[in-house]
Parts: structure tokens; sequence; C-alpha cells
């Protein structure tokens, strides 16, 4: 019976990695787009600051969302993943965690 359960709890976490990703993916290019938008573009100190301080939160979700993959990742693990799923759910690297905004501006 309980292994009956395994392919169903599979299927739930790999849902829950793929929500993981796409958000992980829209904050990281939200917080591009704020360093673009906002805090280039800041006039003011006071600006500069409250900038600062929205890319912290976009930051923090950023954190959130890695947490939950590597978490659901490491679960996917124990349910013992196929070479397809090893291929499509791989771990996330340091690198992946950061945004470079001189792709957006070719001027940079």
């Amino acid at each position: 019976m309980a292994e009956d359960l395994i392919p169903l709890e599979m299927s739930l976490h790999e849902g829950q990695a793929n929500d993981a990703l796409h958000n992980f993916h829209i904050y990281l290019c939200n917080k591009a787009i704020l360093f673009r938008t906002t805090i280039r573009q800041a006039k003011s100190q006071a600006l500069k600051t409250r900038a600062q301080s929205q890319v912290m939160s976009v930051q923090q979700a950023v954190s959130l969302h890695a947490s939950i993959y590597t978490k659901t990742r490491k679960k996917m693990m124990k349910l013992e993943l196929g070479q397809d799923q090893l291929q499509k759910y791989k771990p996330l690297l340091h690198e992946q965690l950061k945004i470079s905004t001189a792709v957006g501006d070719p001027n940079a």
C-alpha cells in the first residue's frame, strides 16, 4: 500500500519544485527590474535607501523559494528520482542566486 503512494508523493513534490522554481525566476527578474528602475534612477539618498529596502524584501523571497526548492529536491532524492528527473531537477548553484543587470543594459 505504501508503494502505491510513492508515485503520488513524487508528483506532488514535482509540482512543488516547479512552483518554487517558477517563483524563484519571477523574483530574480523583479530584483533586476528594481535595480534598473529604482536604485539606478534614485536621485537622493532617501530614495536610494527606500529602493534598497525593496530589493532586500525581494531578495528574501528569492532565498525563500530557493530554500523550498532545495528541501523539495532532497525529499525527491529520498524517493529515488529517475534519470530524467535528475536531469530536470538539478541542485541550485550559488551563482544562480545572483542576477546581473549588465545583460539588460547593453551599454554597461
